[in-house]
């Protein structure tokens, strides 16, 4: 199941003259309920996904490979953002999994003009880290697979050369340490600001190093994804 699950994330991230994508995924078990995904489109444009199944190991990594699966079938119907969300929602709906839902994050990233549409259903806030200050995409609706006839509302915003978009799943920011204290997204964003002149597989290490260091000597207590976008 591992190496099933392994395969579905991308090993190569899409990249320009001007842009740079990086990703990192680590299971607290041997298989987890994160995933990623990016998808070129034939509008030339690049979707990213991010995503965490309720709960761990095999019944969520199960989760996570069918809307894996109906994601990728739905963008390729290049339909819009908030009805893609719609779609999958009611698959999950359809398919009846007790107590089984997904957090969910969809954008498309245009690399011509640097729009960045989006939707949000029930995932941690990306957030997007300019010299114009921060800002969280919160634009969307509730979590998949829990509610029948959800709507998803879309967002977009203009990136600029030199903008950071971080993308992360919940093992990040509550990650605990022997005090019993939350890591948060606030310590991340830190981090980005001070290395922002680095790579974005760089600053993705630098932040992936501190989790590590902060939970030392405790092992990760959930799966933990992180997504960065750097625009140069």
């Amino acid at each position: 199941m591992r190496t099933i699950q392994i395969d579905l994330l991308p090993k190569v991230f899409p990249s320009g003259e001007d842009f740079h994508f990086s990703a990192f995924s680590d299971p607290s078990l041997e298989v987890g309920g994160d995933y990623f995904d990016f998808i070129k489109t034939r509008r030339g444009t690049i979707a990213m996904v991010i995503a965490d199944a309720s709960g761990k190991g095999v019944p969520a990594a199960l989760l996570i490979s069918q809307i894996h699966a109906a994601i990728r079938t739905e963008i390729r119907h290049d339909l819009p953002l908030g009805q893609i969300l719609v779609n999958v929602n009611e698959l999950l709906q359809k398919e009846e999994i007790t107590d089984k839902f997904a957090t969910l994050f969809v954008a498309d990233y245009d690399p011509q003009t640097k729009v960045l549409r989006y939707a949000n259903a029930g995932h941690n806030y990306p957030i997007l880290i300019s010299h114009e200050g921060d800002t969280e995409l919160d634009r969307g609706g509730l979590l998949l697979g829990a509610f029948r006839d959800v709507a998803y509302d879309e967002g977009e915003v203009q990136l600029q050369s030199n903008d950071i978009l971080f993308l992360y799943t919940d093992g990040l920011n509550e990650c605990i340490n022997n005090n019993d204290e939350q890591y948060g997204e606030g310590r991340a964003v830190q981090l980005i600001k001070e290395h922002h002149l680095l790579t974005a597989p760089e600053i993705q290490q630098r932040i992936v190093d501190d989790v590590h260091e902060f939970a030392a000597p405790m092992a990760l207590q959930d799966d933990m994804t992180l997504v960065l976008l750097k625009v140069s």
